[in-house]
């Protein structure tokens, strides 16, 4: 029963955690970063009115793994947020666990991704909703009359059906130039097809495309001005600039008073030489897959993979790629090597 209300946070997260391998034996930076984060066991909680930006990853997530990752009656409402990698996440599991009566509403958000760490990132992917691979038992997961406006990426990355679809409605988007939805890694909806998203998907009724008109966004003014189209979705406006620090006014003076460095980026690293790969396949069993290569067989029975009983010119062995009817997509079987840039 945690009450997180009229706060200031900003320039979260980031720092490197410890590094992990991959099966292929490349490492990766591991980075953490919430501004406000509910890990696992988590119920009966409020976030409300508050001003959060430029953090690493989400701005409010409620998240968890394991068997008491249970997670009720949780509500996001009347916070703005800007230039944080994901405004809201969300995933649970295991499939055993239980999500219920989580509500995120009446909340201004704005350039998700277009912060200081996105460049940074070892998957850069700003969203306003990301919503990762959630297997846990959902229902009264709600949406609702929010704004989301301008992201690096997508608006919403929905990663899988859920047991339990959310509930998105009476929501405004302004994304003119990127994705409103990417649905479970498949398909992306433009915002300009937004009718066929409402339609083939079923979310989002009520909802409408259109530029917010705040009064000043480049001072971070996200005040509405007379006639914006947030009042066709029964947004309330709030007096967001009460969050922060309040009492005395000496206390609140010397608290405002504080200014921030002109943010500066490094220039852009150049780009990584080509990828040289060096294999001729003599020292792999039948089958095997070169260490560093991602293979896909496809859905109907293709092949990729080492043959060891015929090669080229003088050699034993070669790498085997063998199509098959029927194939969901004509690019199946293939084959790639990743080059992995480290970031720390």
């Amino acid at each position: 029963r945690i009450t997180i209300r009229n706060c200031d946070l900003s320039w979260i997260g980031g720092g490197l955690q410890y590094w992990k391998t991959r099966k292929d034996g490349t490492r990766y930076p591991v980075r953490f970063g919430n501004a406000i984060e509910f890990w696992s066991g988590a119920r009966d909680h409020l976030v409300e009115r508050n001003r959060i930006w430029e953090v690493y990853d989400a701005a409010l997530t409620n998240q968890g793994n394991g068997d008491d990752s249970h997670q009720i009656n949780i509500i996001y409402r009347d916070n703005v947020i800007w230039n944080s990698e994901y405004s809201f996440e969300f995933w649970n599991r295991p499939a055993s666990v239980v999500t219920s009566n989580i509500v995120f509403e009446f909340n201004t958000c704005v350039d998700a991704g277009i912060c200081w760490s996105h460049a940074q990132r070892p998957n850069p992917n700003g969203a306003h909703l990301m919503f990762y691979h959630n297997p846990s038992k959902t229902s009264d997961f709600i949406v609702r009359n929010n704004i989301f406006c301008r992201s690096s990426d997508r608006c919403t990355r929905m990663w899988n059906v859920w047991d339990g679809a959310p509930t998105l409605s009476n929501n405004l988007y302004w994304s003119p130039d990127k994705p409103i939805m990417r649905w479970t890694e498949k398909t992306d909806y433009a915002q300009s097809e937004f009718v066929r998203y409402q339609s083939e998907l079923r979310l989002d009724q009520g909802s409408f495309v259109g530029e917010p008109q705040f009064v000043n966004p480049a001072a971070r003014d996200y005040r509405l001005k007379p006639g914006s189209p947030a009042e066709r979705i029964g947004f309330k406006p709030f007096d967001y600039t009460q969050a922060g620090v309040y009492g005395d006014p000496a206390w609140v003076a010397r608290a405002r008073s504080l200014t921030y460095p002109e943010l500066v980026l490094p220039p852009s690293p150049p780009p990584p030489p080509p990828l040289t790969v060096e294999e001729d396949f003599e020292l792999l069993r039948d089958g095997a897959t070169p260490t560093g290569m991602s293979v896909y067989p496809g859905s109907k029975g293709g092949y990729a993979g080492t043959a060891t009983d015929l090669g080229a010119g003088g050699s034993k062995h070669c790498f085997r790629v063998q199509d098959a009817p029927g194939q969901e997509n004509p690019w199946d079987p293939h084959f790639y090597y990743l080059s992995l840039i480290h970031i720390c």
